[in-house]
């Protein structure tokens, strides 16, 4: 074997021992961005959903993005102070959404379909809206969830303070 084939072995191989030693995630586990008590449960529906909660400007900003995978029944649920329009756009996010623009007695006024890494126009709430909850596309209506629906909102939710 040449000197530099064994080199480039030799590197390959430390590369996966220092990864195995270190505890590395596999890139395409699912790792949260925020702290995990950050993560919560709520039902929708009659299913069980895992979400991050979004409530400071930077957490909103960042959301979902720069990730390439995500769980299951996991999602995120933006938290905004105040009920506004709200516009959303898929920069960096990398798997299809849907997002449901939820008012803050649990109503949900439209859901949109958004696509990977699509910045412009962006989903739109169709009326003033305190809560944005973001899935997998597909997700609410696989569900049998519609604009219209009221979501139960769970009380660790309704107490979250957002940032304006």
């Amino acid at each position: 074997m040449s000197r530099i084939l064994r080199h480039f072995t030799g590197l390959a191989l430390v590369g996966t021992l220092a990864g195995a030693l270190s505890g590395c995630s596999d890139p395409g586990e699912f790792v949260p961005y925020l702290e995990a008590m950050s993560q919560r449960t709520m039902t929708v529906g009659s299913k069980e959903i895992t979400l991050e909660v979004a409530a400071t400007e930077q957490t909103r900003k960042l959301g979902l993005m720069n990730r390439k995978y995500l769980p299951e029944d996991h999602g995120m649920i933006f938290v905004f102070a105040e009920p506004a329009i709200r516009r959303f756009w898929m920069r960096d996010t990398y798997f299809p959404l849907s997002i449901a623009f939820v008012k803050a007695d649990g109503t949900i006024v439209n859901i949109e379909d958004m696509e990977p890494l699509e910045e412009a126009p962006g989903a739109l709430s169709l009326d003033k809206v305190t809560y944005a909850l973001e899935m997998r596309k597909g997700w609410f209506q696989e569900h049998g969830i519609k604009a219209g629906d009221t979501l139960a909102l769970p009380e660790w939710l309704t107490e979250v303070s957002a940032e304006s």
